[in-house]
């Protein structure tokens, strides 16, 4: 499965929402939905990275990321650390990752993930669940049943600021299996 659709299945499996309506909708067909009430909201979710923020322009999110060493190929979604040629891991909230993708919606950054990958779902595992507690230690994260049959583990935040936080586990077939950590603007 090639990236793009891997980013165009993400898209669909992941839930847009809004604490106004407290309750949280995928765009699959099968419309599936979590309530999560106002009280369970996280007060703010991350909306800024490598100092961009939510809603800035897709050129001044490539020009600060290669401030940070990430670039990416022209049309391409997928950014990795680059320093003198070679690609390296990097860190984000003290947990190792390999590269970020990044949504853009009319010319304006809204979504961001860190992926890293297994060559085994009890691998992949094991970092979701590293990955989640990091993150739990933040935010309230929900259980989140996926109709996507590749994601097999979701857990959801919802902030009051009109953004959410995902963690997730896919498996991409053969032995490929990817832990992503999303963050993402309604």
């Amino acid at each position: 499965m090639n990236k793009k659709n891997i980013f165009i299945l993400l898209i669909s499996a992941i839930c847009i929402c809004s604490c106004d309506s407290s309750e949280i909708k995928s765009t699959d067909k099968d419309e599936q939905s979590l309530f999560i009430p106002m009280e369970d909201c996280n007060e703010n979710i991350q909306n800024v990275f490598f100092g961009v923020q939510f809603g800035a322009s897709k050129e001044k999110l490539i020009e600060t990321f290669a401030e940070h060493n990430f670039y990416t190929e022209p049309g391409d979604e997928l950014f990795y650390k680059v320093i003198n040629g070679n690609i390296y891991s990097f860190q984000f909230e003290n947990m190792e990752w390999m590269s970020i993708r990044v949504g853009i919606d009319n010319n304006r950054f809204n979504m961001i993930e860190f992926i890293n990958f297994s060559d085994t779902k009890e691998g992949a595992i094991k970092k979701f669940n590293h990955v989640l507690s990091n993150v739990s230690s933040k935010y309230d994260m929900h259980d989140f049943e996926d109709n996507n049959p590749n994601i097999y583990i979701r857990n959801i935040g919802v902030g009051k600021n009109n953004c959410w936080v995902t963690v997730y586990c896919e498996h991409l077939g053969n032995e490929m299996y990817i832990v992503c950590l999303g963050y993402g603007e309604n």
